[in-house]
């Protein structure tokens, strides 16, 4: 029997007898007991999970980290896969929105900021893309750190992009049309002028945030070992393994849960 034989929580027990020339050694045997391994699956239209709102999430104010497993399959036609999107303002003026999202757009890793502070009108201003494509049909480690003089952007652990001339501002949570505070996993808000909202389509597990940039090496653990729950500043996690629950449980112990919407649903499949 092979390990991917073995279920999520099912247990295989191994029981052998030492071949020491007779029949009479005394039989060994050993337990494993595998883990849930399960993921959400969106189709890119409608899906999404609504993500909980308390204080400890709103709490970021310039520096962030998002981390994530997504798996995108090359079939795709939808251009624009949505993974983590923070929404603070909304407002017709696009200058005054305010918020920040990691997506995978036109194949590559994007990061989007917008403060709330732009001179000119556009949204978001600035962003940032991978130079290379993101692999498809594959488990891929996504992450964007962002602070207040630098940007990374990390595909599998390793650093695809640095930009250490952003004029990082403060993120501005007042001033605009429309406030309130909205976060998502795996879709999109409509901004002030727009109704559009975009799901991913593909699958996603383990999301993370933090309210600091984490480091080269703290990104490339999380990308080659478990998810370490322990890295200070963590805001949210949400490994999405919740079986056939509707819920998405925060396991960062803030409590913001998030609720399925549309067709997204858990499949047993996992990094």
């Amino acid at each position: 029997m092979l390990g991917e034989d073995v279920g999520p929580s099912e247990t295989w027990i191994c029981t052998a007898t030492p071949d020491d020339g007779d029949d009479l050694g005394t039989p060994a045997s050993t337990a494993v007991t595998t883990e849930d391994c399960t993921s959400v699956v969106l189709d890119g239209s409608g899906d999404g999970i609504l993500v909980g709102n308390t204080e400890d999430l709103l709490g970021i104010t310039n520096a962030f980290s998002i981390s994530a497993w997504v798996w995108i399959p090359s079939t795709t036609t939808v251009s624009t896969h949505p993974i983590f999107t923070a929404e603070h303002t909304t407002s017709s003026t696009l200058a005054r929105n305010s918020g920040y999202a990691m997506q995978v757009l036109g194949g590559s890793l994007a990061l989007f900021v917008g403060t709330g502070q732009e001179s000119t009108d556009t949204y978001p201003d600035p962003n940032w893309y991978s130079p290379s494509a993101v692999p498809t049909d594959q488990w891929t480690h996504l992450s964007v750190t962002r602070d207040a003089s630098t940007v990374r952007l990390y595909v599998d652990g390793a650093l695809v992009l640095e930009d250490t001339t952003a004029n990082n501002a403060d993120l501005s949570y007042d001033g605009s049309d429309y406030e309130h505070t909205r976060y998502a996993i795996g879709r999109s808000f409509p901004n002030g002028l727009s109704n559009v909202e975009l799901s991913l389509d593909g699958q996603v597990a383990q999301v993370g945030v933090w309210s600091r940039a984490l480091s080269t090496s703290e990104i490339a653990a999380l990308a080659s070992t478990s998810f370490d729950a322990t890295l200070s500043d963590l805001v949210g996690y949400w490994p999405l393994n919740d079986g056939t629950s509707a819920t998405a449980t925060d396991g960062s112990g803030f409590g913001n849960d998030g609720a399925f919407e549309g067709d997204t649903a858990p499949i047993a499949d996992c990094p």
